[in-house]
C-alpha cells in the first residue's frame, strides 16, 4: 500500500486519491499511483481502488459535504463503475473510499475530468492522508 500525505503535495501530484502522474509516495520517489497501476494490471483490464482516509480532527463533516459532491460528478463518467465513500465505524477520523473502473483510460480521464481540480484542492487544504492498495479479482494480476 502506498501513503500518501496531501498537505506535503503540490496541487497535481494528489489525484483525488487516485494519483496522477506526479503523485509520488513519500517512501516511493518517483512512483506514482499509475505507474502502480500499469505494473499492476493489463490496459484494458478493470481494476478497484481501496483507500483508507485519515481525517483530522474537525475536518468530518467539510469532508462529507465535499465528497458527497466528487462522488455524484465521478458516478457520471464513463468508465467509472462506482465511487462510494463509507465510514469507518469504529474509527470515526477514518474514511474509506472503494472505487472500481473499467480500464486504466477511465481513471486517466477521471484526474482530468473538471469536477477533480475542486476535489484536489479541498483534500491539500483539509490536509488528508490516504492509503491506496489496488484490487482486482483473485488471481487477476499481470
Amino acid at each position: 500500500m502506498l501513503t500518501l500525505r496531501f498537505g506535503a503535495l503540490p496541487l497535481l501530484a494528489i489525484f483525488a486519491l487516485v494519483g496522477g502522474p506526479v503523485l509520488a509516495a513519500d517512501d516511493q520517489p518517483g512512483s506514482t499511483l499509475l505507474d502502480r497501476l500499469k505494473a499492476t494490471v493489463k490496459e484494458d483490464q478493470p481494476f478497484e481502488l481501496l483507500v483508507r482516509i485519515k481525517l483530522k480532527p474537525g475536518t468530518e463533516a467539510d469532508f462529507a459535504a465535499e465528497a458527497a459532491k466528487i462522488a455524484k460528478a465521478t458516478a457520471t463518467e464513463p468508465g467509472n463503475e462506482k465511487f462510494v465513500f463509507y465510514q469507518h465505524l469504529e474509527q470515526p477520523d477514518t474514511v474509506i473510499l472503494f472505487e472500481r473502473w473499467k480500464n486504466l483510460t477511465a481513471l486517466k480521464a477521471h484526474q482530468a475530468a473538471p469536477h477533480t481540480v475542486p476535489w484536489l484542492e479541498f483534500t491539500k487544504k483539509i490536509g488528508v492522508e490516504a492509503t491506496i492498495g489496488i484490487l482486482g479479482p483473485l488471481g487477476s494480476s499481470k
